[in-house]
């Protein structure tokens, strides 16, 4: 990236250029202009983040900005971020970033793409091909009951609430009668587990819970959703061959010592591998 900043002088326009400054000339539109290390983290973490780390000086960035710009206007489900390299050096070297443009995506905080090179034949159909996938995951469809948490106003956490569309980026869902706008981050699916009891005779029962996997005592973590509160009930364990995942279920990937790059994205659960325990 420095011997990128070096040889600078051989992009930037001469004096009596007629190249366009398309950086400044373009409307901000629904693009981020990142200026700030804390803007950043506060963008990049949820749903599918498109970043387009680039400089003022570089003729390639300036080439697809228009596109960029455009692409924002038309893909409301996707947060665009620009991110000047040479003001945010911090970030351009956590990235790797080593040449310009390079475009980065992101699903739900996770880096799963890099790009680099300004191919505007292609960069729509990249950004397109992160949103299909993530869809196919990660949204919950109308109906769903999922559990608020992680609210500032904290009389909703815990309380159930039911999916009534996707827009943008964020939820609508309505929490006993009355319907918010919801970030993803701040929702847990709520699924139909079936739990086995062992004993003389085997039991089987069918709740609606929530339920996260904890590793250091190889046990899931089990909340059962009230009738009567409408919230979570006390939390309790259940070993993992006593509780049978559904089909269809959404599940964020923890764990992963060998392949990490695939944790914390989410999964859907298609069937158990019999005999094998996966």
């Amino acid at each position: 990236y420095d011997r990128f900043r070096r040889l600078r002088h051989l992009f930037l326009p001469r004096a009596d250029s007629h190249i366009p400054t398309l950086l400044s000339s373009m409307p901000g539109g629904k693009v981020i202009h990142v200026s700030s290390q804390s803007e950043f983290e506060a963008a990049y973490t949820s749903g599918v983040v498109v970043v387009d780390f680039f400089a003022n000086w570089c003729g390639p960035c300036k080439a697809i900005a228009p596109l960029f710009e455009q692409l924002a206007s038309v893909l409301e489900d996707v947060t665009f971020l620009k991110v000047d390299s040479d003001q945010h050096q911090s970030l351009s070297a956590r990235f790797e970033i080593k040449s310009l443009p390079t475009f980065k995506f992101f699903r739900d905080g996770v880096l799963t793409r890099t790009e680099m090179g300004a191919n505007q034949q292609m960069l729509e159909s990249w950004i397109r091909l992160e949103l299909a996938a993530y869809n196919d995951t990660t949204r919950y469809t109308s109906g769903t009951k999922v559990i608020l948490h992680s609210l500032d106003v904290d009389k909703y956490n815990g309380k159930v609430a039911e999916i009534k569309s996707f827009q943008k980026g964020r939820y609508a869902v309505n929490v006993g009668g009355k319907t918010f706008s919801m970030k993803p981050g701040n929702l847990r699916g709520i699924h139909n587990f079936r739990v086995i009891e062992e004993g003389k005779q085997e039991k089987k029962a069918f709740i609606d819970a929530t339920a996260t996997w904890d590793d250091s005592e190889g046990k899931y973590i089990i909340e059962n959703v009230s009738p009567s509160t409408g919230g979570l009930s006390v939390k309790h364990s259940v070993a993992k061959k006593h509780l049978e995942i559904p089909k269809n279920c959404k599940c964020r990937v923890v764990g992963l010592a060998k392949a990490p790059k695939y944790n914390n994205r989410f999964v859907t659960v298609l069937e158990e591998i019999q005999d094998d325990g996966r």
